[in-house]
């Protein structure tokens, strides 16, 4: 027997303040085989795709859409299972199920563009997102299960056998980037008007100005003199 559906949904929401919506929208496609091997053994095949994208995921009245990321998280959910009657009075069941999908969060512009963050008035973040994350997860648990009925004198008493081992879903972060390792805070009272700052905003540079790089903060512009910050931050250790 064979059993396959198709289901689709979208959601448009725009927060409080925003310049733009939120557009998570999901697909699913389930499918089910099952066959009955013989007249005590039945065996069960369950899979299903889901393709979760949600678009500006991240935008606020701060964040405008181009600073958003994009929630790109597709992945697929298996299952497997078989009961067998032993005899009469005795079965047992196996299952196996998990998950193995991504959950990425991916900037507009690509990884090669920095953000921007207009620091000392509006406080808008624009240009790009601050952030690339690559993500993966996975989770398979199992279950063994059996049964069997014992008869004592007028009562029937059912024994039953339980095994489970369950694996706990977990996340492993492949990735967690800025663009090109660093994000402009600008001062755009520097420049003539906010028009000409989002236009060009190379004007915005003072000594309050700063980018912070990767982790590192660099309290400078390339085109501006400045310090730099002694600390730095690089796959958890510091130096």
């Amino acid at each position: 027997m064979y059993f396959t559906s198709f289901e689709y949904w979208n959601q448009i929401t725009t927060p409080v303040g925003a310049t733009g919506h939120l557009g998570p929208h999901d697909s699913a496609l389930p499918r089910k085989l099952t066959w009955q091997a013989s007249d005590a053994t039945r065996l069960m095949l369950l899979g299903e795709y889901e393709g979760l994208v949600n678009e500006r995921r991240g935008i606020d009245a701060y964040t405008l859409p181009e600073a958003s990321s994009k929630q790109d998280a597709p992945g697929v959910i298996f299952g497997l299972s078989m009961e067998s009657l032993v005899n009469s009075d005795n079965f047992f069941t196996i299952k196996a199920t998990g998950y193995d999908g991504r959950d990425d969060y991916l900037p507009y512009n690509g990884p090669d563009v920095p953000a921007r963050n207009d620091y000392y008035d509006t406080e808008l973040w624009w240009n790009n997102a601050e952030l690339t994350q690559l993500g993966y997860r996975r989770c398979s648990p199992s279950t063994a299960r059996g049964a069997c009925s014992r008869t004592g004198g007028s009562s029937r008493r059912l024994a039953l056998l339980q095994v489970r081992r369950a694996v706990r879903g977990w996340e492993v972060l492949r990735r967690l980037l800025p663009q090109r390792r660093f994000s402009y805070y600008d001062d755009s009272t520097m420049c003539d008007s906010s028009e000409a700052y989002f236009a060009d905003p190379s004007c915005a540079v003072s000594t309050d100005a700063s980018i912070y790089i990767g982790f590192d903060e660099y309290n400078q512009h390339p085109s501006s003199p400045g310090w730099r910050s002694s600390r730095r931050t690089r796959c958890g250790s510091t130096a």
